[in-house]
Parts: C-alpha cells; sequence; structure tokens
C-alpha cells in the first residue's frame, strides 16, 4: 500500500444544522493522520443554519483541511456529491452523510480494506441507534428492524449506500459520477453501473458509522416517499411476484411484512411487534399511493 495515500471525504448536506456538528468532531478525531484526507462540505440549498454551524466549528480550531461548496442548481443530494468528486485531489474518495457518525477508524479501515483486499470499492456497516437505547420509539424500531441491510446489500444485491462508501478514483474514472436527476438510489443505479464495468463491492463491518434512527412517523414517511421516488425515476424492480400467484402484489407485500415481524426474534413482546407491524402496513400503503401518484406525471421528492 502507499504510504497514507491522500483520501477525499465527500459529504453533501441539506439543512443539517441540528446533525453536522456530531459530524465534524468525529471527522476531527479520525485516526488516519489529518494532513491526508480533505472533507468537502456540499450545500445543497439549505435555508437552516447549517453554515452558521460549520463555520463556527471550523473556527474552534482543528488540523482537518475543510472546504466548503455548494451545488444550488441541482437539487439532490447525487448532484451535490457530483459537486464534491469534480473537486476533490483524493486518490480515494470516501462517502457519508451530515447526519452520520463516522467511528475514529473509519478512514484508517477504509483505506486498509481497499489495499489489503484489493478492492476498489468497499462498502462499510451503518449502525442505527436510537435516541434512548432504553426506550426507543415505535418508529425507531421499525427503522432498527428494516434499517440499513448493508451486507446483505452488498453480498446478494451488489450495492452499497453512499452513507458508508469508499471508491478508488479510477473507478469513478471509469465508470463515471452519481446520476443527478435521481433523488434517491442513485447508490444503487451507480453500483449496478460499477458492477456492469466489471468492479465488485466487498463489505467491511470494521469501517463502521452510526446513523440516528427515525424517531417519528413523519420521518418514516417522508423516506419512504424518497425512496419510492427513486425506484420510480430509475424503473428499478423492486418487488418479484411468486411465481404463480394470482395475489395482488400489495396484498403480498402486507402478509410478508406480518410475517416476518412475528418470525423475528429481536422484536420482543407482542406490543413491540403490533407497533412495527402497524407501521409497516401504513408504509407500504404510503408506498403504493406514491407511486401512483409518480404514474400521473408528478415530481420525485428529494425529502
Amino acid at each position: 500500500m502507499t504510504a497514507f495515500p491522500f483520501l477525499s471525504v465527500i459529504v453533501p448536506y441539506y439543512n443539517a444544522g441540528r446533525q453536522i456538528r456530531h459530524l465534524l468532531q468525529a471527522l476531527s478525531r479520525q485516526s488516519y493522520p489529518h494532513d491526508r484526507f480533505e472533507v468537502i462540505l456540499v450545500n445543497n440549498g439549505s435555508n437552516d443554519d447549517s453554515m452558521d454551524v460549520i463555520k463556527s466549528f471550523l473556527t474552534s480550531g482543528n488540523d482537518v483541511i475543510y472546504h466548503l461548496s455548494e451545488e444550488n442548481e441541482k437539487i439532490g443530494s447525487y448532484a451535490a456529491r457530483n459537486k464534491g468528486i469534480s473537486q476533490a485531489r483524493g486518490q480515494i474518495f470516501a462517502f457519508t452523510d451530515a447526519d452520520c457518525i463516522p467511528e475514529a477508524c473509519w478512514i484508517e479501515n477504509g483505506v486498509n480494506s481497499i489495499y489489503r483486499d484489493r478492492a476498489s470499492i468497499i462498502g462499510g456497516e451503518v449502525e442505527l441507534r436510537p435516541f434512548d437505547q432504553k426506550r426507543p420509539t415505535p418508529a425507531e424500531l421499525f427503522d432498527l428492524t428494516y434499517g440499513f441491510q448493508q451486507r446483505t446489500n452488498i453480498e446478494r444485491k451488489g450495492f452499497t449506500v453512499t452513507a458508508n462508501l469508499f471508491a478508488k478514483r479510477e473507478v469513478f474514472e471509469a465508470v463515471g459520477t452519481f446520476d443527478e436527476n435521481l433523488k434517491s438510489k442513485g447508490d444503487y443505479e451507480w453500483c449496478t453501473r460499477a458492477a456492469s464495468h466489471g468492479f465488485s463491492i466487498v463489505y467491511q463491518p470494521s469501517c463502521r458509522v452510526t446513523h440516528p434512527a427515525r424517531r417519528n412517523l413523519s420521518e418514516l414517511v417522508a423516506k419512504t416517499r424518497r425512496i419510492a421516488g427513486g425506484q420510480h425515476d430509475i424503473s428499478a424492480p423492486e418487488f418479484q411476484p411468486v411465481e404463480g400467484a394470482h395475489v395482488e402484489p400489495l396484498l403480498v407485500r402486507l402478509i410478508q411484512q406480518v410475517g416476518f415481524v412475528l418470525r423475528n426474534r429481536e422484536i420482543s413482546g407482542i406490543k413491540r411487534k403490533a407497533c412495527v407491524i402497524g407501521i409497516g402496513l401504513l408504509l407500504i400503503i404510503v408506498k403504493y399511493v406514491e407511486k401512483a401518484r409518480l404514474k400521473l406525471g408528478r415530481e420525485s421528492r428529494r425529502s
């Protein structure tokens, strides 16, 4: 391995004033030499105090290299990531989100994995955490149950979320950047494109970030609508009915949801199971309503 290759951390943000300070603090604690990586923060149309929070942190004194950028012409995190890529100087690009908290060895383990495993792309673990681990809200219980399934996504579906993605510069030079017309599922689309060029993704559990579980139903509804929009925009097949079945897909999804929760031993107690089932059923309906809205020619949502 080249001794401490230079790396670019690229973070898009939109109205992240409540969360981004935690990310900046975590990046300032990285074990990787601070003169061997840069952090590119790309504002994507924020109208809250995100910039004030960032500037306040940067003036407090730290030795990490930060660059502040903006992408206001195109709405969406993938357009913002592309702006960061265009300005990045690193041999390796690392992506995470403004509401994530990387562990102290995040960059070090990511770089080591790329060279040790001879991987061009790696996806690290994304651990969801409730605000109060002893008393998670019903929405947090649902998010903890379904949340980020990085190992499954990488090993069975061939993609990693951009909340925790490392890739060599040469991959983007060969594959191209993210599809900035997408507001969601851009990670899926890019990883599929990378696979068509012969690149594979390695799952690296020691390269870990934490992400807050969504605390209320409105946050889950917004996420569901956004993902439905991404699936619509790239026409990704997200459901295959059982061969020979004559049941409507919506009903099949409802039955699958209930069965999965009832069998899940990590969800203890009838009350908790009922909460997760109820939220899941509601979100399935939200997804199908959103898809109907999109088929009528409406635009996909960013949040």
